[in-house]
């Protein structure tokens, strides 16, 4: 499958490496030498699993898809740019569908290829984004907040 990616301004390829026990790979085009004609079967065009990966990808990923819930606070425009991203993922959900200044808060759910980067989105957030689920997003988080504390603890001991 290719897939350009806005965000790397790149085109890639993902599929699965032949070599390597068909495990998922995705390929930037511009680190492609040559191409050669195999008599091997490609068994995953237009499979439902790259279906899947593809409308699940939250950047360029070769990742399982991984259901994700996230709370926001209901303040500034937070509402409004995570509505902007449920109309462009398809099997994202706001919970609830209609929210009013009254509530506090509101859920995000989704199916995402690339935790990280979606990490990272989230990040954007600070304490207006909690993670619900799951764990592996979590300790992604917990992971750069501690490397981030930790320069600062660098900086102050200079």
């Amino acid at each position: 499958m290719a897939v350009f990616s806005v965000e790397n301004e790149s085109l890639y390829l993902v599929g699965e490496n032949i070599d390597d026990n068909n495990k998922r790979i995705y390929i930037d085009v511009d680190d492609i030498l040559s191409i050669e004609n195999t008599s091997i079967p490609n068994n995953i065009f237009h499979s439902d699993i790259y279906k899947d990966i593809f409308n699940s990808m939250f950047t360029i990923s070769a990742e399982a898809p991984v259901p994700v819930k996230v709370r926001f606070d209901n303040k500034f425009n937070i509402y409004k740019k995570i509505q902007r991203l449920h109309i462009l993922r398809k099997n994202s959900k706001i919970e609830p569908k209609n929210i009013s200044k009254s509530d506090k808060y509101f859920y995000y759910t989704d199916t995402v290829s690339g935790l990280d980067d979606f990490a990272s989105f989230i990040m954007t957030y600070g304490k207006s984004a909690s993670i619900i689920s799951p764990p592996e997003l979590k300790e992604i988080v917990d992971a750069s907040v501690r490397q981030t504390l930790s320069r600062y603890e660098e900086l102050e001991n200079e």
